[in-house]
């Protein structure tokens, strides 16, 4: 009895998350072991020996229920929350057409680029988000601590402050009063925004938001766009036809905007129009340049090795975009840092220089 309430504990607040290169790893693993003519079960039961919880007991569900006669891709299908649409779709076409080793190795390749994606777009953010919770952290203790004594020992003199020191007495009277209730307040509002942020509901009205914020909009269009051009790319290069590979990329983890293009694209492909003429709809999403390379695809025949282009191209640019953002926005940073501990400073010594005067004289 404990030990299936802790599993369902594990499940519902998802203590111990499946990584996503765990996924990366299983997709390589069985496409190598089934391309040197092992069987699914055969692959699935060494995987299983292999891994750890949480990953062993969804490998070991999947290989059960492919024991008992259900294919490899409706054993998955009940695991969706681990294994994504375009994962599931490319072992449905790899068991059709019989080059299962093959579509698992595109698959891997196709995840760990999303992957890098992803890690880069988060890593540009990392520093920034650091620098500015040290300052402001800092800033609590020093409001919550240091100020209000400080305060104390200078209108004692009944000395004339400074405008910078008044500022500063001002800021240390609130936080003596309402430090504690002000910090608190503040950590509710950033884990309420952060949990508001991550529900499906609020998607549709955060994601878009985030497409107008300056710098931050270029990563999350370049991010969408290698991550659309990647899974696409794959699920053509797997057989699947085009209108059912945008049927399945609906489901796949895009900016709101992004995923509605997706479903209005889909739904008109069928008609028999040009992908390209589709995506000339959409020019904010998707740029004349990637428009005439979709054509050039089209024209030829080569779709899937052109959105391999494009999806590398788009990878690229996030590195690129990633290094600058990080070159430009330190120096900001320490620039503000240094602003705010010039002020801080030049109101603590300018009244500590006028009591000094006093005495003296």
């Amino acid at each position: 009895m404990p030990r299936k309430l802790s599993e369902i504990f594990k499940k519902k607040f998802n203590i111990f998350p499946i990584k996503v290169f765990d996924i990366i790893a299983t997709a390589k693993s069985l496409s190598v072991m089934l391309g040197a003519g092992l069987t699914v079960v055969a692959a699935l039961e060494i995987l299983v020996e292999q891994n750890n919880d949480p990953l062993k007991s969804v490998l070991k569900r999947v290989a059960d229920r492919v024991k008992a006669g259900q294919t490899f891709s409706n054993s998955l299908k009940s695991e969706r929350k681990i294994f994504n649409s375009v994962f599931i779709s490319s072992v449905e076409v790899g068991e059709r057409t019989g080059t299962l080793a093959q579509d698992l190795e595109r698959l891997s390749v196709q995840l760990e680029r999303d992957f890098t994606v992803r890690n880069n777009l988060k890593s540009a953010m990392v520093y920034p988000v650091l620098v500015l919770s040290i300052m402001l952290v800092v800033g609590f203790g020093v409001a919550k601590f240091v100020l209000p004594k400080f305060a104390d020992t200078v209108g004692s003199f009944g000395t004339k402050l400074p405008w910078s020191t008044r500022v500063v007495i001002s800021l240390a009277v609130f936080f003596e009063n309402y430090g504690t209730i002000f910090i608190l307040f503040f950590l509710v509002l950033v884990i309420s925004a952060v949990f508001l942020f991550r529900q499906p509901f609020t998607r549709r009205f955060v994601q878009p938001l985030l497409l107008k914020i300056p710098v931050l909009n270029g990563f999350i269009h370049d991010a969408n766009r290698a991550i659309l051009c990647r899974s696409l790319g794959t699920l053509l290069d797997s057989g699947i036809p085009i209108q059912e590979a945008f049927k399945i990329l609906e489901n796949t983890s895009f900016n709101y905007v992004y995923r509605q293009a997706i479903k209005n694209i889909e739904l008109k492909i069928a008609a028999g129009q040009r992908l390209k003429d589709l995506l000339a709809a959409y020019p904010a999403l998707f740029s004349k340049m990637f428009q005439n390379m979709i054509g050039i695809g089209e024209s030829s025949g080569e779709m899937s090795k052109v959105l391999f282009f494009l999806a590398k191209y788009f990878e690229e640019k996030i590195d690129v975009r990633s290094k600058n953002f990080s070159a430009v926005f330190e120096p900001v940073l320490l620039l503000a840092a240094g602003l705010g501990v010039l002020f801080l400073a030049l109101a603590v010594i300018l009244p500590i220089y006028n009591i000094t005067s006093l005495v003296a004289g």
